[in-house]
């Protein structure tokens, strides 16, 4: 679910549609809703999703993308982020992954913004950023409250969840 919204909405989609909302077959698995209408595992992790994306609509909620590129290595067809792509303060991105990772710079108003997606949906990535001058702020989550973003000075490496991202306003 994380994998098929991040990227949805790194591309700048303004909606999100889960599929096999309801089970209509087994041959798909479980469902968000069970044959009998109740709610199964995935209607939670599809209710913390969905307070996630609220809690940054201010962010997406009118962007304008400017690029969507791959890191690293990537079996997507991505277009490779190349030399003088990246939006200042931004020295580097980098991973050693295999899966790579998606970049997408966009604004919104007189903010822009770096969205880092996770492209494997198995397994957890290292990012690697390296900064040229101040750091970016980094947009944080809590677990107990899944909607009330914090911010922090980015950090130059983390791991990031299968199919995860990482948000940071540059300006």
């Amino acid at each position: 679910l994380r994998f098929q919204a991040w990227n949805g909405i790194a591309y700048g989609s303004s909606a999100i549609q889960y599929f096999t909302y309801e089970h209509a077959d087994f041959a798909w698995g479980t469902a968000i809703l069970d044959k009998n209408y109740a709610k199964t595992e995935k209607y939670y992790y599809a209710q913390r999703l969905n307070a996630e994306i609220q809690g940054l609509a201010d962010v997406f909620v009118g962007m304008n993308v400017k690029r969507v590129r791959g890191i690293s290595r990537s079996e997507t067809g991505l277009p490779a982020l190349a030399a003088g792509e990246l939006p200042a303060p931004f020295k580097s991105i980098s991973t050693t992954s295999p899966q790579g990772m998606l970049m997408s710079y966009f604004s919104n108003g007189d903010k822009e913004y770096v969205m880092i997606v996770n492209l494997d949906y198995n397994n957890p990535q290292t990012l690697n950023v390296e900064f040229d001058g101040e750091r970016p702020t980094e947009f944080v989550t809590t677990t107990e409250y899944p909607s009330m973003f914090g911010t922090r000075a980015a950090v130059k490496s983390r791991e990031v969840p299968p199919g995860d991202m990482v948000l940071y306003r540059i300006k």
